[in-house]
């Protein structure tokens, strides 16, 4: 298997727990739904992530500095949870729990904790996947304004919060920022059509999410 074919297959298995949120939560809670506050002792982080609520108190304070982060958290589902440690790829579970990179300084992980919340609160990108009565390209189209929206709040966090010398870079930020408001949201869309497998620590949404639409049509799965 070559190095392309395994990253875009690790990819692809990122996406189905972000987008579909499918297969098993990787956080347990004793059977209790993930937002009844009572079971927040009863939850269990993955093997080498843990908790750490006073580091998500500070998340949460230096989302409420922003106008877009303070309205994501007056709109997102409460109490909310996350699992700190060496996590890659950031991503919400099936159960509603965040995994945050617990390397990354606080407002670098307040600006992606955004990111996340966004998808949380919006919807899931590609949650209509399975439609049937939709052709996969308009689905496409969606998803990647849903990731361009999220994209546009963490970096308008990013400069809110002052993130510098981020250990995450996208090649579309000087772009964005000299593009007019209104154009920013079209600016990256248009960046991820113009880089369907990905560019430079930007994921190939295109290709990821067109090819798990087609996959799920070809197996005939009812999501």
């Amino acid at each position: 298997m070559t190095a392309s074919r395994s990253n875009r297959r690790a990819l692809l298995g990122t996406l189905s727990v972000l987008i579909l949120t499918a297969g098993a939560s990787a956080c347990e809670r004793d059977g209790r739904s993930p937002h009844d506050a009572s079971a927040a002792p009863g939850l269990q982080c993955p093997a080498g992530k843990h908790l750490d609520p006073d580091r998500l108190a500070r998340l949460r304070a230096l989302l409420e500095k922003s106008g877009g982060g303070r309205d994501l958290l007056r709109r997102a589902p409460e109490p909310l949870h996350a699992c700190f440690g060496e996590v890659p790829v950031p991503a919400i579970t099936t159960g509603g729990v965040f995994l945050l990179d617990s390397r990354l300084a606080e407002p670098e992980s307040a600006s992606r904790f955004a990111h996340l919340l966004h998808h949380a609160v919006e919807g899931m990108p590609g949650a209509d996947i399975g439609d049937r009565s939709r052709p996969c390209s308009a689905i496409v189209d969606d998803a990647l304004r849903s990731e361009a929206e999220a994209h546009a709040l963490e970096l308008q966090l990013r400069r809110e919060l002052g993130v510098t010398g981020p250990s995450r870079t996208y090649p579309f930020e000087e772009a964005f920022w000299a593009a007019p408001a209104e154009r920013r949201v079209p600016l990256l869309m248009e960046f991820f059509r113009a880089h369907p497998a990905g560019a430079e620590g930007v994921p190939g949404f295109v290709e990821a999410y067109g090819s798990r639409c087609e996959e799920m049509r070809r197996q005939g799965s009812p999501r």
